[in-house]
């Protein structure tokens, strides 16, 4: 572009020269006169401008659900723009459950409804507060009315990215073109049910889709007309699965059925994107695992989702993130946006000696705090690290809840990190109980 800039800056710079000594009229001084020149002929005179072209009579006028002229939100280079500003996505996941309840029972998950109201308008303003600009969910239930809960978004001064839930591959099959056309119909559907809500900036196609655990791989590979022949396993077992960190070597077998698998992978989801952006002003993602060397797929593959306006990532690498902003921006042009993250109690930086003595001098009774992190300044420093220590004290019935409680926020991040399609079955319900368990014992 700066060659192109300074070529340009020439030309102009020559016409300019040229088109002063073609014109001037006044020669220096202290210079002979010279003869005058013979005039020249007279230039022929221009055509006349052809009369303006009416339109055509048969031109149909313009859909009335057709895309608007004027995006809301839009990608330039590695920014968010929104309502022509540049916009820095600061969310937070959310996902209520409430007690004795489940994602797996009736509404599965969807407590977005009126009927649920009490649990939304406590929380999102909250989240304001927070600094919270976006709030995530996980899915909703497509025949039931959402409005109220997206009202309430708009209401609290956030944006709402949502999911188009597809569970694992046995709940959604993209197998065949006829299934894979299918799910992008449904998707449009509904994209285009809430496309004037202010609220509904992001959508995200599926969550996680790239895990093995979901299955949607193995169904792209294993096309009955052309398979990859990608094996699911992992890498250090002999597998394709990029489970060491190291990502393929050039023109192996992994290398060339990774490139197959994820190629048909985001194909599908550039259809997904297209198919959104003709109905609604809305950006599109999808939700990534930080796993199977995600930005070597990006980098080698991700040519192949266009109209895919920012890549999205869940990155659990401990207290660390590693070189995973280095080879991502590495990868691709395209903005990040960073839809999870978390780090174990393990994973928390250690503790020095002065730090770890003024919080040994804590009371039982005093606020829950985190060991190693006084109170004031230096804990608000560090409070990312923060994770409530002490058992939580019972309440009597007489006392009122407290939302400062240990046992309530520990149940909360628990029941945030408990949704659909994230963990095994198994895990997920062993998590669900430890939540029922914390928010009966500060009770």
């Amino acid at each position: 572009m700066s060659v192109r800039i300074v070529m340009l800056g020439l030309a102009m710079a020559s016409t300019c020269v040229h088109a002063a000594t073609k014109h001037s009229t006044h020669p220096p001084k202290n210079m002979p006169s010279s003869p005058p020149s013979p005039p020249s002929p007279p230039a022929p005179p221009l055509p006349p401008v052809p009369p303006s072209v009416p339109p055509s009579p048969s031109s149909p006028p313009p859909l009335p659900n057709s895309p608007p002229t004027k995006r809301r939100a839009y990608v330039q280079g590695r920014q968010l723009i929104v309502n022509n500003k540049p916009f820095m996505v600061q969310g937070i996941c959310y996902s209520p459950v409430p007690v004795n309840a489940s994602v797996y029972w009736d509404p599965l998950g969807d407590y977005f409804t009126e009927e649920y109201s009490y649990i939304w308008l406590r929380d999102l303003p909250l989240m304001k507060a927070m600094g919270t600009n976006v709030v995530r969910i996980y899915g909703w239930d497509a025949d039931k009315d959402h409005t109220p809960f997206l009202d309430a978004v708009t209401a609290n001064g956030m944006y709402l990215m949502t999911t188009f839930f597809m569970g694992e591959a046995v709940e959604t099959p993209v197998s065949t073109p006829e299934q894979r056309a299918g799910v992008i119909q449904r998707f449009k559907t509904a994209v285009k049910q809430y496309k004037h809500h202010p609220a509904l900036l992001i959508w995200s196609i599926g969550n996680e889709i790239n895990g093995v655990w979901n299955g949607f791989l193995q169904q792209l590979s294993n096309s009955e007309v052309d398979p990859c022949g990608w094996d699911d396993t992992y890498d250090d077992l002999g597998g394709c699965w990029t489970h060491l960190g190291i990502k393929p070597w050039f023109h192996t077998q992994c290398y060339n059925t990774s490139f197959c698998v994820y190629k048909r992978l985001y194909e599908f989801l550039n259809d997904c994107a297209v198919a959104a952006h003709e109905v609604a002003d809305v950006i599109v993602t999808s939700t990534f695992a930080d796993v199977d060397a995600l930005y070597d797929k990006v980098e080698r593959v991700g040519a192949y989702a266009p109209d895919l306006d920012a890549w999205a990532a869940q990155v659990y690498r401990g207290a660390s993130f590693g070189d995973f902003f280095t080879g991502i921006s590495n990868s691709t042009g395209k903005p990040l946006i960073l839809t999870e993250r978390a780090c174990t109690l393990e994973d928390r930086p250690p503790a020095d000696t002065q730090l770890g003595a003024r919080a040994a001098a804590h009371s039982p009774r005093s606020p829950p705090a985190c060991l190693g992190l006084p109170s004031g300044p230096e804990r608000s420093a560090l409070a990312a690290w923060c994770v409530p220590k002490r058992r939580p004290q019972r309440r009597s019935a007489a006392t009122p809840p407290s939302p400062t409680h240990a046992a309530d926020s520990h149940a909360l991040l628990l029941a945030i990190q408990v949704r659909r399609g994230r963990l095994p079955r198994r895990v997920r319900q062993g998590q669900e109980r430890q939540v029922a368990v914390l928010q009966h014992a500060g009770r």
